[in-house]
């Protein structure tokens, strides 16, 4: 996704420009088109998805949201986060402790847990649900040539 050309993955949180002061364990740079990630904070979510904070769906969601400016995206605000342990296991405080900075995006969290949790996200937040449902039903391009129309079924 342009600019998001690059990727770099450390094995343990890091410092970098932005937060020398504070590890953490994810971010994003728009101006240097690449995304940093801790080795240690991805692997659990990718064993275990409904355990563990994905930090890669996490940037991932917020890079789509920079780079998709003809997309309109549902505001999340900060009544977003009161709900949300009826819908996983952690919260705000948790997952601000996973990524490790302070401010976290609501609406990347969203994002994260409609993939994660799908219908459990969407019983308790049933318009975010239906909003996310549109846009990526929209802008979605299925791999599978079935859905695509290309191949017919016998």
């Amino acid at each position: 996704m342009e600019p998001f050309d690059r990727i770099a993955v450390y094995p343990n949180p890091f410092l970098s420009p932005e937060q020398p002061d504070r590890y953490h364990a994810s971010e994003i740079f728009e101006m240097d088109g690449i995304a940093l990630f801790s080795l240690k904070h991805m692997m659990p979510s990718f064993k275990e998805p409904e355990k563990y904070f994905n930090i890669v769906l996490y940037e991932y969601a917020r890079i789509m949201k920079i780079c998709s400016k003809d997309i309109i995206f549902p505001e999340v605000n900060e009544n977003f986060w009161y709900n949300l342990y009826d819908v996983a296991s952690y919260g705000h405080r948790e997952i601000m402790g996973v990524i490790g900075l302070p401010d976290v995006d609501p609406f990347a969290v969203a994002v994260h847990h409609y993939f994660t949790y799908g219908n459990y996200f969407g019983n308790i937040y049933p318009e975010l649900y239906q909003s996310f449902q549109t846009i990526f039903n929209t802008y979605h391009l299925p791999l599978n040539p079935l859905l695509r129309g290309d191949v017919e079924e016998e």
